[in-house]
């Protein structure tokens, strides 16, 4: 399947909302795709950012870092929720890119959502000792009431 193809399947699949379908065809897509994704990002649809995410999660590169380190501050919590875990999927592939992003993650410890602030936690865990001095600020400098709980369950967990 070719790089259009490929796209336009995703896309209709994202856009019937068949999610089932549109997990499989996520797998399928390649950095070929990242422009693209890159480019509904920016969609006012948000199941068409939230399967941007996820596809970034899949096949994005460190150079996709910045601008899903800009969908931590979306409207909707659940694109906020998958920009964290698709920063956490980069940092797998390129540490250093997500690794400067992360006192912006560790910020979503504080936020409104309660979701948005246990998939932070998650995300912030799964960036291991990367992750300890952001969550580290958190836990110390701040006084959030949501924020203080999941940054201490976090930093108890991380590796040393």
């Amino acid at each position: 399947m070719n790089d259009n193809t490929r796209m336009t399947t995703f896309l209709a699949a994202v856009d019937a909302d068949v999610d089932e379908r549109a997990e499989q065809l996520a797998f399928q897509l390649t950095a070929d795709d990242e422009v693209a994704l890159l480019a509904l990002l920016a969609s006012p649809s948000l199941d068409r950012r939230w399967w941007a995410l996820r596809g970034l999660a899949l096949c994005g590169a460190a150079r996709t870092v910045p601008a899903v380190a800009d969908r931590l501050a979306d409207v909707d919590s659940s694109v906020r929720a998958a920009a964290l875990l698709t920063l956490a999927h980069l940092h797998q592939r390129g540490p250093a890119a997500v690794t400067a992003q992360l006192d912006r993650a560790a910020e979503c410890l504080k936020d409104d959502d309660g979701m948005v602030r246990q998939v932070a936690a998650e995300a912030l865990a799964m960036c291991g000792d990367d992750a300890v001095q952001p969550l580290a600020s958190i836990l110390f400098q701040q006084t959030h009431e949501g924020a203080h709980p999941q940054a201490a369950a976090r930093c108890a967990k991380s590796p040393r």
